[in-house]
């Protein structure tokens, strides 16, 4: 049996267990993701179910033999402002990768600290697209397929700002002589390298590649939470479209 105490870390996602329980699906900083049961938190003199929320940092102990835990205890760490719109959704969609790619017990400090930069940017309200495409771009890092920005698959050639190019998601960015759906000019490359868009464009290109990245290692299922954002982008979009008619 081994007991930890105080470990920094993040709700990802909860379900019921029994009649008051809950399973507990936890981001921690030094032990990666943690299955953990939460028991009878359901109840109404529970201590920890208000704490027990989404996107705030908290400070959870636990006891572990195998692959599921008993939760021990529940802290609040910082507060942070409450997430609304596109924000709350942009967390949601961290969260889900994050459960499709982590495997459980595996330490992962770098991933910890990347979502909580990210949490604490949509919390001051930061734009969420390049919120995302920063953490998207720093959890492939983080896990071992890192995104090749910066010379040519296979070669030391640099990439240039005015080539386009087919990306090879295992390999790297290819020089090509069209415009596929695959393709992206090597200004966008470079963007997002150095993590600084300065036009929509780059941004849409970055989104589009991360995406492509993203769908290959998650084996080419779809993510939840990227359908329902996209169905209340589209319900917005139509709600503004009548409202100017």
């Amino acid at each position: 049996m081994t007991r930890v105490d105080l470990q920094p870390s993040y709700l990802l996602h909860s379900y019921a267990y029994r009649d008051t329980s809950l399973i507990v699906e936890l981001l921690t900083r030094e032990h990666g993701r943690m299955g953990l049961v939460a028991r009878g938190v359901r109840g109404p003199k529970s201590r920890w179910r208000p704490l027990l929320r989404p996107f705030g940092p908290l400070l959870c102990s636990w006891m572990i033999r195998g692959e599921l835990g008993q939760l021990t205890g529940v802290e609040s760490g910082a507060v942070l402002p409450a997430l609304q719109g596109d924000r709350l959704y942009s967390a949601y969609y961290m969260n889900e990768l994050l459960l499709r790619l982590l495997r459980r017990q595996d330490s992962c400090p770098g991933v910890f600290d990347q979502y909580a930069l990210a949490i604490g940017r949509l919390a001051a309200a930061s734009e969420p697209d390049t919120t995302l495409r920063m953490f998207e771009k720093h959890l492939l890092q983080e896990l071992g397929f890192g995104l090749v920005l910066e010379h040519e698959a296979g070669s030391d050639a640099p990439v240039r700002s005015d080539r386009w190019y087919r990306y090879d998601v295992e390999a790297g960015p290819r020089p090509s002589t069209g415009r596929g759906e695959s393709d992206i000019p090597g200004s966008c490359l470079l963007a997002l390298a150095e993590e600084a868009f300065s036009t929509g464009e780059q941004r849409e290109y970055a989104k589009r590649l991360l995406r492509r990245v993203l769908a290959h290692h998650l084996g080419g299922e779809p993510l939840r939470s990227r359908r329902v954002m996209s169905e209340l982008l589209t319900k917005r979009s139509s709600a503004e479209r009548k409202e100017s008619e």
